[in-house]
């Protein structure tokens, strides 16, 4: 555009002048608009009730400003128009498209009603159609905060539904936490309240929890037996007589074997026993 209108000061100097003009515009309202979009700490409840009213109040004073007061005298008078874009943005960042769209169309009425009767910054330039001019101006504010209502409307209610389903998670993880806690309560009752000697050993064959009635048949305390190899705890003849068995269970070959076996008691003496060892497999 510039270079059909062989500008007299050179079109290096205007895109010098566009370049620097632009970068500060772009400079001037980008941290404002991140500032709106960032998450906001709790208000209080009288300033989202003032909001709208105030915004819509300055949207509407800046329209009659720029289409009904502003003459040629007036500084910059051809880029006025550009500053309702601010309270327009504002409005499709935090308000809903009903809101938005109502303060859109009152911005809209009023500069056409100016710009018809030959006032604002449109008719102080000395644009030949100025009502044309506006007409597209508008058009690329609509579709501009339409847009950017419905982005920032549809990104609102994907953030709600994963907080809700944070929430429902959260419920879902502490009811389970409760049910596991009562499990794991439960079966250390039933675990302890039985007068039969009751051990739960690892692959390896180590002993990761025991009974109070196996403690007190072997003469040991339950922290002197935890971690030890049952085999240590066996006669040695008895130990070889059911290796076979011990093998195909870890194997997954049998899911449980009933013997015959002598337990060494803290005293040095064997008590006579009839183990039953069942095999609880999980993923490993």
């Amino acid at each position: 555009s510039l270079a059909l209108g062989r500008p007299a000061e050179g079109l290096f100097t205007i895109w010098l002048k566009w370049l620097i003009a632009d970068s500060a515009g772009a400079l001037s309202f980008t941290p404002i608009v991140m500032l709106l979009a960032r998450p906001r700490p709790v208000m209080s409840a009288v300033l989202p009730i003032l909001e709208a009213p105030l915004i819509a109040v300055a949207t509407l004073a800046l329209s009659v400003a720029i289409y009904w007061v502003a003459n040629a005298d007036t500084y910059v008078v051809y880029a006025l128009p550009l500053l309702v874009v601010l309270p327009l943005a504002w409005a499709a960042l935090r308000f809903s498209l009903i809101e938005a769209l109502a303060i859109l169309l009152s911005n809209a009425l009023l500069a056409w009603i100016g710009t018809l009767l030959g006032l604002g910054a449109l008719n102080a330039i000395g644009d030949r159609y100025p009502i044309y001019t506006l007409n597209l101006f508008l058009i690329a504010s609509i579709v501009a905060i339409l847009g950017t209502n419905v982005l920032v409307t549809e990104l609102h209610e994907r953030q709600q539904a994963l907080r809700r389903a944070r929430r429902d998670l959260e419920k879902k993880i502490r009811a389970r936490t409760l049910e596991l806690s009562a499990s794991e309560a439960r079966f250390r009752n039933y675990f302890n309240i039985g007068q039969i000697g009751l051990a739960e050993a690892s692959a390896d064959l180590r002993w990761v929890r025991v009974n109070n009635h196996l403690c007190q048949m072997l003469g040991y305390s339950e922290r002197e037996l935890i971690g030890v190899s049952c085999p240590l705890m066996v006669h040695p003849d008895d130990q070889a007589a059911h290796a076979l068995q011990q093998r195909q269970l870890l194997a997954g070959e049998i899911d449980r074997i009933s013997m015959e076996k002598r337990f060494r008691r803290r005293d040095g003496s064997y008590l006579p026993t009839i183990v039953s060892i069942q095999a609880e497999r999980g993923p490993d």
